[in-house]
């Protein structure tokens, strides 16, 4: 990947969260879905808390006007971390090594039989080889944990979202358009 490609993980919303009336938040019909999204939203401030940072150095330079001076200041600033590539780019990455690792053991194969030291190192090279596969697995897993747990928050407080509004428009609707409403769904209409 180039670096005008990289992307950075930044996918909390930069829509800003429903705000609520009083009157929205008086009313009991309503009140428990309030409430739910507010939980929905502190979840999803702690997960986008949780995706990891790096540090990046940033250089600022400024003119002090007291001494007549260039000045540089060094600072720090927090970005969040490039999410992982996936598990299909690495795989596809490594395609060629496969196979030759592939033709390789084939080779050795051939003589396995005679030769039980040969057949000694081969057995042990693959579970060495397995071993070794397993913990890039877990590893690559492990890293993405905090985005999945992000993204999976993010889903429910749309959903959240969802059914609040969606309620809300319902208490809008006078009862007999809510009833000619479900005729047609019914008749499918």
């Amino acid at each position: 990947m180039s670096v005008k490609n990289k992307r950075y993980y930044n996918s909390f919303r930069k829509i800003s969260p429903l705000k609520f009336t009083e009157e929205e938040r008086k009313d009991s019909t309503l009140s428990k879905d309030i409430e739910k999204i507010e939980k929905k939203y502190d979840k999803l401030n702690k997960k986008h808390s949780k995706i990891p940072k790096k540090k990046t150095a940033k250089i600022n330079h400024y003119f002090d006007l007291n001494t007549g001076t260039n000045k540089v200041r060094l600072y720090f600033e927090e970005t969040e971390k490039q999410k992982p590539n996936s598990k299909i780019y690495t795989n596809v990455k490594s395609i060629p090594k496969r196979f030759f690792r592939n033709k390789i053991n084939n080779e050795l194969s051939k003589y396995e039989k005679d030769n039980t030291a040969l057949e000694a190192t081969t057995t042990s090279e693959k579970i060495i080889e397995t071993t070794s596969k397993h913990t890039k697995n877990t590893f690559h897993s492990h890293s993405l944990r905090q985005y999945k747990n992000f993204e999976k928050a993010e889903k429910e407080t749309i959903k959240a979202e969802i059914d609040y509004i969606y309620k809300k428009d319902i208490k809008k609707i006078p009862q007999n358009i809510k009833i000619l409403f479900l005729k047609c769904i019914k008749k499918g209409l």
